[in-house]
């Protein structure tokens, strides 16, 4: 059997990876051969974790899809998440970190003209249906992503790309707080579910035996404290409709500051420890901390505040978010949300698929 060649590209945005193809490069497959050239691009399903047969990276931050298209007069972005394991692509969250690539690569692609110092690029994620601004760097009406900007969790330095999520809240259609609770009791504990950009579980670490300074590695060496962790999240999301999925809702534990952040977090992608912090679980979290009522908000010792920056403490160090609520008719809205990360082309060109992934006879379809 030959293989299927499809234009595509990999970028780094933020501290996550994807898979990045333009929509009409895929006009001509359906659906279903569209997840099954993902699968095949980033090396999954994989039972040996690694995806040595593509360009996943064997963790959730790292085996990501993006579809890119523009109407002119904005950029959309369509997100899926790849499953390591199984020959799964979920299509029902959105990614803060890769959001980032975004911009960049409608400047590249000739859909935004690039003006001097900065392009503001306006961005429709059609998962959510949220939209956001990213600034983009052009000095001299070019794109450059050289700079001395640095993120936690990511070597080196790049250009500073900024990232206005406008209403990022209710992705759900239900508001920041989808049960209408700002903390409940869901599986046995007291939690918060929150929807920023994403929808997130918040509970206490403390809750579950845990300090939230634990590496990554150490909370996974746990199988109870994992198994407890998808207990509470799928719990959550069987109240919000959410059941049965992976990729959302997420659940993160929480932990009281240190070291000059304003709390400390560990999140959980698709039953993995995330290796630094989820950038639109950042912006939920942060508009959690503001939000009365919340484990967030007491873990924090917040104050009544509508606008603020929120310093987290992940893994690889910390991410600042900022954030601002408004009272409306009795209720909170999120305003925005805006962080700032960085973005890299690693390469472009094509990837090669089986022909027998498009037919339905890859070897996990035996």
């Amino acid at each position: 059997m030959g293989q299927v060649a499809v234009p595509a590209a990999f970028w780094r945005g933020g501290t996550s990876r994807a898979v990045l193809f333009k929509q009409d490069d895929l006009a001509r497959f359906d659906t279903r051969q569209r997840d099954r050239i993902v699968l095949a691009a980033l090396g999954s399903p994989d039972p040996g974790g690694r995806q040595v047969d593509g360009l996943g990276g064997g963790i959730s931050s790292l085996s990501k899809v993006c579809i890119l298209d523009s109407t002119g007069d904005e950029v959309t972005f369509t997100f899926g998440q790849v499953d390591v394991l199984q020959p799964v692509v979920d299509w029902t969250g959105t990614c803060g970190n890769m959001s980032a690539a975004v911009g960049p690569f409608a400047i590249e692609a000739g859909w935004i003209p690039p003006r001097a110092p900065l392009t503001e690029v306006p961005v429709l994620a059609t998962n959510v249906q949220k939209r956001y601004i990213a600034q983009v760097p052009t000095p001299d009406g070019e794109l450059s992503l050289d700079g001395d900007y640095a993120i936690d969790g990511v070597p080196g330095t790049a250009a500073r790309i900024g990232l206005k999520w406008l209403d990022p809240s209710g992705t759900q259609g239900r508001g920041p707080l989808p049960t209408g609770q700002p903390c409940q009791r869901v599986d046995g504990l007291d939690v918060s579910i929150v929807d920023v950009a994403n929808p997130f579980v918040f509970l206490r670490a403390s809750d579950v035996g845990l300090t939230g300074s634990e590496t990554p590695l150490e909370i996974e060496s746990d199988p109870e404290v994992m198994a407890r962790l998808e207990s509470i999240r799928a719990a959550a999301a069987h109240l919000i409709g959410l059941a049965g999925l992976q990729a959302i809702p997420k659940v993160a534990i929480l932990a009281p500051a240190a070291n000059g952040v304003d709390i400390v977090a560990r999140a959980v992608s698709m039953q993995r420890i995330h290796r630094t912090f989820p950038a639109t679980g950042a912006m939920c979290l942060a508009a959690a901390v503001v939000l009365p009522g919340t484990i967030a908000h007491e873990i924090a010792k917040s104050s009544d505040v509508v606008e603020r920056t929120v310093r987290i403490g992940h893994p690889a160090g910390v991410i600042e978010i900022g954030v601002e609520l408004e009272r409306r008719s009795g209720e909170w809205v999120v305003c925005s949300a805006s962080t700032s990360r960085t973005a890299r082309k690693i390469m472009d060109g094509q990837v090669y698929v089986p022909s027998g992934y498009l037919a339905d006879h890859a070897w996990f379809d035996r």
